[in-house]
């Protein structure tokens, strides 16, 4: 039995890279755990963003099939669920280092930009 492989969709880089690039501007991160944080916070939010999109899906695809859309109801709220508790862990990690920053390297090592 293979072991199931999650892939980033290859359309969502740009997307994500965006959201990284706005939380960057926000919270200046130092270092390279300030700045995986930042990239953990942009994917988290995405999958957010994503979980918006599939629930609007979902509304104009079942408006008639309740049966249909309850299986699929709550496996979009067990995924936007497990979306929010990464961002939050994300940005509990992120105030964390932010907070103890004197202990790491000042100045951004390197950013999105650059990519």
């Amino acid at each position: 039995m293979q072991p199931t492989q999650h892939r980033f969709p290859s359309d969502a880089i740009d997307e994500v890279i965006g959201i990284a690039q706005s939380f960057e501007i926000e919270w200046q991160p130092f270092g390279h755990a300030e700045h995986l944080a930042v990239v953990r916070l942009a994917v988290a939010r995405y999958a957010i963003l994503r979980a918006d999109r599939l629930q609007s899906r979902l509304l104009d695809a079942c408006p008639d099939q309740p049966a249909r859309a309850g299986s699929d109801w709550l496996l979009l709220l067990r995924y936007r669920a497990r979306a929010e508790r990464k961002f939050d862990r994300a940005m509990e990690d992120l105030e964390r280092l932010v907070r103890d920053r004197s202990r790491f390297l000042k100045g951004p090592l390197y950013s999105f930009g650059d990519l």
